[in-house]
């Protein structure tokens, strides 16, 4: 992506991808300022990791906190996460782990397999 893009003041940008060589992370920039700046120098709000092995992808190997992995158990999510609020849809299940106000980690579990698909983590703290 460009580091030299411009977001405008208070603005936030998502769906911005990263690849490096077989493994892609998606970015959430926000610019909390009063003045336009550069991606470079916006909080990095947001990451988000597919559990993608097709076309030459692979996952990445993030971890999270309490050793949470794309190998995790459904199981093992529910009890080491904490409380959650549980969604789901015909694709995916979702647990939302709110931290506080402005900060959550998403967990997106394939419907279908029960793994996780999409380990989500966003954080607004200016602090």
């Amino acid at each position: 992506d460009d580091p030299n893009f411009v977001l405008e003041a208070g603005k936030i940008i998502r769906n911005r991808y990263v690849r490096r060589g077989p493994y892609i992370l998606e970015f959430t920039f926000f610019n909390p300022s009063e003045e336009d700046q550069t991606l470079e120098n916006s909080l990095v709000a947001g990451v988000a990791s597919e559990n993608r092995t097709f076309g030459g992808d692979e996952a990445s190997d993030i971890e999270i906190e309490n050793s949470i992995t794309f190998d995790t158990s459904v199981e093992d999510l529910e009890n080491n996460m904490g409380d959650y609020v549980y969604e789901e849809n015909a694709q995916f299940k979702t647990y939302t782990f709110e931290h506080d106000p402005l900060s959550k980690t998403e967990i997106k579990v394939d419907v279908d397999s029960n793994t996780i698909r999409w380990i989500i983590i966003e954080n607004y703290n200016l602090d």
